[in-house]
């Protein structure tokens, strides 16, 4: 029974024009009968394609999935040719199955029908898209995201890689780009359809970094001082840190940046990158080679991985480090103030070397009033500002970094 509504549905397919978000034709079913949406086709490898369901739809377990795959003949003297494919039965419910169906070719027009029986003597639960797929011509490209914002990253080319935001991408040799674009690396949205084919055979998208670094690549602190984001401890040589800024309108962001040591320091020129604000940087550091700590005992798997994104918001530091008292010499103080990033955050932990600490109370102030505050500054040690909590002794979360230097450059 299922062969021949299997071959029945192939038959009928061969109806199919075109399928728009509005409204799709399928061999024949009505719309209400239709239980599954084709969202996404990705193209794994040279004859390995994933058909991708939209949302919470799952291909059942238990179930023989099939596909059909058809090529639309290019000119009078060929034929149109359906191929069918079948997947071994689910063990559990997925949102993807992968049928080994090879590539089209560029500008091939092709037509994909997905179909399983739930039940014996039961409709056919199908979906069909009909597209022409556009191969792409760009050489192998690596992708991952961070905070929601897509990148990519390939060889450099001197011919044509104006747009790579890293500074250093012709020495390196390595181009990373910014896509804004809402629709994933390497993958195609049809004209007037609502899914997506992706080609992962061409751009391939980075794993996850493994957990000792994504505890490394947690920011330690923005620091006026190097003009950097600091990470917490060192990650691999050749690690490439991501700097997003929250003020979308910012063209000096996104940057891609060499890590040096745990600093990723910000490029072009520093006092245009950092200007002392209330707004959030995010981070996320492509790991040379970082596969193999996921792996310890394969040492010959050298990917590079992308670690989780870490933030860190700016509270507009301004001041000075003055002399003051009676004493002689007389000690210096550090005389600042700050923003609150919110009306809830109203406490802060300051403090300048191993002893001279303070918390900062702001909370009888409106949160558009900037807080003030002062703290004997201990030898020449810089000062740290952080959210406050229970311990007087210790940093709170979001550090931000100074010094006399840099409170007196940018500071009207």
């Amino acid at each position: 029974m299922k062969v021949l509504a299997a071959l029945a549905l192939a038959l009928a397919s061969a109806s199919v024009a075109a399928r728009s978000a509005a409204e799709r034709e399928h061999g024949g079913a009505s719309v209400d009968a239709v239980k599954i949406n084709i969202d996404k086709i990705v193209y794994e490898a040279e004859e390995s394609t994933k058909i991708c369901l939209t949302g919470e739809e799952k291909f059942p377990n238990g179930e023989v999935i099939e596909l059909f795959m058809k090529k639309y003949a290019t000119s009078n003297a060929e034929e149109d040719v359906v191929t069918p494919y079948k997947c071994d039965p689910l063990d559990n419910p997925q949102t993807c199955v992968t049928f080994k169906a090879p590539v089209p070719a560029s500008n091939e027009v092709v037509e994909y029908v997905v179909v399983y029986i739930p039940t014996e003597n039961a409709e056919e639960t199908k979906d069909v898209v009909k597209f022409t797929f556009e191969n792409l011509k760009d050489p192998p490209t690596d992708t991952f995201q961070c905070d929601g914002v897509w990148f990519t990253r390939q060889d450099f080319d001197a011919s044509g890689d104006a747009d790579c935001i890293n500074a250093d991408a012709a020495d390196a040799g390595v181009c990373y780009q910014v896509d804004l674009s809402n629709v994933e690396p390497g993958c195609t949205k049809p004209s007037n359809d609502d899914f997506t084919y992706c080609q992962r055979n061409v751009v391939k998208e980075l794993g996850s970094a493994a957990d000792e670094h994504n505890a490394a690549a947690a920011i330690s602190t923005l620091s006026y001082v190097t003009k950097a984001v600091e990470l917490t401890t060192a990650l691999p040589p050749d690690s490439y840190a991501v700097i997003i800024h929250s003020d979308t309108e910012n063209t000096n962001f996104p940057q891609v940046v060499k890590l040096d040591d745990t600093k990723a320091k910000f490029s072009s020129d520093p006092t245009d990158s950092l200007v002392p604000s209330t707004n959030t940087y995010t981070t996320c550091v492509v790991v040379e080679g970082g596969a193999a700590a996921l792996e310890p005992d394969n040492r010959a798997d050298e990917a590079d991985t992308v670690t989780t994104a870490s933030t860190i918001t700016d509270l507009e530091v301004q001041g000075k480090c003055a002399p003051e008292g009676d004493d002689q010499p007389q000690a210096n103080f550090y005389e600042f103030g700050l923003m609150r990033p919110s009306r809830e955050q109203t406490k802060f932990h300051a403090r300048s070397g191993a002893s001279s600490a303070v918390t900062i109370n702001c909370e009888e102030l409106n949160k558009q009033d900037r807080c003030y505050g002062y703290l004997k500054r201990e030898n020449q040690d810089s000062l740290k500002i952080s959210y406050a909590n229970n311990n007087e002794n210790i940093d709170g979360t979001n550090i931000i970094t100074v010094d006399e230097a840099s409170l007196e450059s940018f500071t009207a």
